[in-house]
């Protein structure tokens, strides 16, 4: 029996992803801290933002999925916990998620609970701003410079 077979794609996507590392997924420069904000310096931080953004649609995207897997995981799950198998990686990243799949259920959140939900919209809020900025430089990019196909040959 696979008692977690309902997660077994979200822990995949996981794998992939590990929404909890701090290293960037997208892209992998080092930090370097200065005091200094040179124009490519303020690039890479934004950069930064955005992966940081993209984890948080994906770790919301799986907790959505993680509400559909079937009761019997969470039952499991508490047995799992109860026989000491905390260390399994696989029980932690399980019950992460459904601890982020139970916060999107809750009827009252606790202060930390909104702290995070208010962190979490911070992002996407900048993450949003910046796709609108970006889209709109793109479009007047293509309103404003010819294709190659329109330009005739002299």
């Amino acid at each position: 029996m696979r008692p977690f077979e309902d997660f077994e794609p979200m822990l995949r996507a996981l794998q992939s992803l590990d929404p909890s590392n701090e290293s960037r997924r997208y892209f992998r420069l080092p930090q370097i801290e200065t005091d200094e904000k040179s124009e490519s310096q303020q690039w890479i931080d934004t950069a930064d933002s955005i992966d940081r953004a993209a984890r948080t649609l994906v770790q919301h995207c799986l907790a959505r999925a993680a509400e559909s897997t079937s009761a019997d995981s969470k039952e499991y799950l508490a047995l799992a916990e109860a026989a000491s198998l905390k260390a399994d990686i696989d029980l932690v990243i399980i019950r992460l998620l459904t601890d982020e799949s139970d916060l999107l259920k809750a009827q009252h959140l606790t202060e930390r609970a909104r702290k995070l939900i208010e962190d979490k919209l911070s992002r996407l809020k900048g993450f949003t701003d910046f796709a609108v900025a970006v889209a709109s430089d793109l479009r007047q990019q293509l309103d404003s410079t010819p294709s190659s196909e329109d330009i005739s040959p002299e």
